[in-house]
């Protein structure tokens, strides 16, 4: 699967029918305030209802968007969006050690929650500062993300008020009731990744194979072990269950050198069977 970077910004939006479609369906969760009467009176116009409708619906596209790649970018990451201590750094995009020669650096899921909120909040806020539209002008306080890593799901909480102004008149869109759900594995790998890294507590040089292909078939995953540089082992988790492209989530273990042998290498049906392959770009 290739893998992109980081978007600094939602480059193209859905054309204004489409997009007030998209309110319908998904608005219940884009309350907007008048300052007055006059400015309720002033955005009614049958003119301006078209425009306030698509302001709102680029609206929740800064919202959706940051969401859907931010779970991408968790996964290429290892769960982290800031650097951790100890990563393998591919320039752009970099993968985080789990295992690092006798020492357990895997994050918890709150960790990695946090870590989502983070990068949510600084794609959002570059959105809606990129957000133009002639005759009026935005404003928007900072975003503020809440996310719960579920079972078979990632569900993202944005909040952030958005002020529309025109010819002295002002309206306001609160986010603070949006919601936006994805199906997901996460939570399911990250209990694989789990068990692959706490097996290193018991026995450095080897892990119960047949356990994590066992495992694995319960989660419906795919694990695949790679060989990589400085005695370290790439260990990819990947899923294509909740989305037409497999989702990848990866992460390092470094050893001493002593500890690698075949024995480490997952083989079998997990391994021939992984949808996609790790290709930096």
């Amino acid at each position: 699967m290739k893998r992109g970077y980081v978007k600094g910004q939602i480059s193209i939006f859905i054309i204004v029918g489409i997009l007030i479609g998209v309110i319908g369906i998904f608005g219940y969760g884009l309350k907007v305030q008048h300052d007055d009467a006059i400015s309720n009176e002033f955005f009614s116009q049958e003119e301006l209802k078209p425009q306030i409708e698509n302001i709102q619906s680029n609206v929740f596209m800064c919202l959706y968007e940051p969401s859907k790649e931010g779970l991408r970018v968790i996964g290429v990451q290892g769960g982290y969006y800031n650097k951790p201590d100890k990563i393998f750094d591919l320039g752009n995009e970099f993968i985080p050690y789990y295992y690092y020669e006798g020492n357990f650096l895997m994050p918890s899921s709150e960790k990695i929650a946090d870590e989502l909120e983070s990068l949510v909040e600084d794609k959002v806020d570059v959105c809606l500062n990129e957000l133009k539209f002639e005759g009026f002008e935005l404003e928007h306080s900072l975003p503020n993300a809440k996310v719960s890593i579920d079972s078979g799901e990632v569900i993202f909480k944005i909040d952030s008020l958005v002020g529309i102004s025109r010819e002295g008149k002002r309206i306001v869109v609160d986010t603070k009731d949006y919601s936006v759900s994805h199906a997901s594995a996460l939570k399911d790998i990250l209990e694989v990744a789990n068990y692959i890294v706490d097996s290193h507590r018991i026995d450095s040089k080897m892990y119960c194979i047949s356990c994590l292909d066992k495992l694995a078939e319960e989660k419906d995953v795919y694990v695949q072990n790679i060989p990589f540089a400085d005695n370290s082992v790439l260990v990819i988790i990947g899923e294509n269950r909740t989305s037409d492209s497999p989702y990848l989530f990866s992460f390092l273990n470094k050893y001493t050198g002593e500890e690698i042998s075949d024995d480490n290498v997952l083989t079998g049906e997990y391994a021939e069977g992984f949808p996609g392959s790790l290709e930096v770009v």
